[in-house]
């Protein structure tokens, strides 16, 4: 569930932003194709703004690097509400007619590329990660060998285990190319839009889930995962849908893909930097998505482990 921002809306009274520091690579074409928009979800620290079906995120640096992110150098002044118009003037990002920011000098973010990994490096960041999260939580885990969820996502999450447990044999069947369980594939469902807030917890686990098959180089299994989902994402709202189509082409926040990479490539010296920060998107967003990811790992080394080798 995504908290970072405030949910009250506040006067539709624009301040000055400051230049654009960075603008995801989602978020690029859409201010470059200078239509209009409208904010459809207005907080402290950002707004979402939709551009037909397109969206993207403005707001403060603080947010961090992501795919429909456009980050602005100065936010604590900046008041915005629902329903206000949002037009692309050349280079101008405009909020009820005032320049809100400008975007011509600004860098486009995209994910570093996945480093290269053996099965043995995984094996040594998964055994590393276990460790951090037993003693960030207390000597709960998150995930240990695929076997059990606890304190690290919500609780939410682990009340959905039966869904966890299909999407990991789903993805088990990607890796042998068969076709999976009808029921298997029910189930998967029932993360869509499973929680309340803006990104339910559910879709915080699909993203990090896609994501990671993206990094591990799999990107016909991601594909098989997102074929069973697109047809059911009616189940959630617009703004967690923009962000599983992202995590369907391989994007997702800066601190995800981070902490996957860590964790893929054995590289222990930043596990512990890379999941404090992932750990800190919102209430549990961050923790539910890095939960989704690590199932996918796990069930990617099991199967190798096995003799099905991806």
């Amino acid at each position: 569930m995504l908290e970072i921002c405030r949910h009250d809306h506040l006067p539709p009274t624009p301040g000055v932003a400051g230049p654009v520091t960075e603008v995801g690579l989602l978020a690029r074409p859409v201010l470059e194709s200078g239509n209009s928009g409208v904010v459809i979800a207005a907080f402290q620290r950002c707004f979402y703004a939709a551009f037909g079906d397109q969206l993207i995120c403005a707001g403060s640096h603080m947010l961090g690097s992501g795919p429909l992110h456009v980050l602005c150098d100065r936010w604590q002044d900046v008041l915005v509400g629902v329903g206000q118009p949002v037009e692309i003037d050349g280079t101008a990002l405009r909020l009820d007619g005032a320049v809100l920011a400008d975007f011509e000098i600004a860098p486009t973010w995209r994910p570093d590329p996945a480093p290269g990994w053996s099965l043995a490096s995984l094996a040594v960041g998964l055994r590393a990660t276990d460790a951090i999260w037993r003693l960030t939580f207390g000597g709960e885990v998150l995930v240990s060998d695929g076997q059990s969820l606890s304190s690290g996502p919500s609780h939410l999450m682990v009340a959905a285990r039966p869904a966890v447990d299909a999407l990991a044999r789903v993805v088990g069947c990607g890796i042998r190319d068969t076709t999976p369980d009808a029921a298997d594939g029910a189930e998967v469902m029932g993360l869509i839009g499973l929680g309340p807030g803006l990104t339910p917890s559910g879709d915080d686990f699909l993203v990090g889930g896609l994501v990671a098959l993206g990094a591990l180089g799999l990107p016909q299994v991601r594909d098989a995962v997102w074929r069973l989902c697109q047809p059911h994402l009616d189940r959630t709202n617009t703004i967690s849908r923009a962000h599983l189509e992202a995590a369907a082409r391989g994007y997702g926040a800066a601190v995800l893909h981070g902490a996957i990479h860590a964790t893929i490539a054995g590289r222990v010296a930043e596990l512990d930097r890379m999941l404090a920060a992932v750990s800190d998107v919102g209430e549990t967003s961050g923790r539910d998505a890095f939960t989704g990811a690590l199932v996918i790992l796990q069930a990617v080394r099991r199967h190798a482990d096995s003799g099905r080798t991806p």
